[in-house]
């Protein structure tokens, strides 16, 4: 079990360095990617930075201070919830869309080739048939 659990963690750190880079070269985190994407995913594109701290595992600030790089640089709005006015909510732009179109095809090129490898690893490949 142990020894599985560090192949995964070695697999997990090679990938995670092969996404890095993807991402650099579109100047973004792994962090500011996954919360572009977070809110890709919504119905209506926004999520309460209370959620994102829920969803990414990240502190309050360090969502916070994510929010407002990604907000300066003109990927995300933020705003008042609509419901309660008092939580923020961070809603991906039109730009923000742009943007993650452009990465997408690639983090899923790096990811894809990595899942690849491992598949023929009898380690690996129940975990790879189940992220299918």
């Amino acid at each position: 079990m142990i020894q599985t659990w560090n192949a995964l963690r070695t697999v997990c750190r090679r990938v995670e360095s092969d996404v890095t880079k993807v991402l650099r070269a579109h100047e973004l985190s792994i962090a500011e990617y996954e919360t572009l994407h977070t809110l890709n995913t919504r119905a209506t594109h926004a999520v309460r930075i209370c959620e994102l701290v829920s969803i990414t595992r990240l502190s309050q600030s360090t969502v916070t201070r994510l929010v407002s790089g990604l907000e300066q640089r003109g990927l995300v709005t933020r705003r008042l919830s609509r419901s309660d006015r008092r939580g923020i909510v961070a809603e991906l732009s039109e730009l923000g869309q742009v943007t993650l179109n452009r990465v997408q095809p690639a983090w899923e090129e790096v990811v894809t080739a990595a899942l690849g490898e491992i598949a023929g690893d009898p380690e690996f490949a129940h975990l790879v048939k189940r992220a299918g």
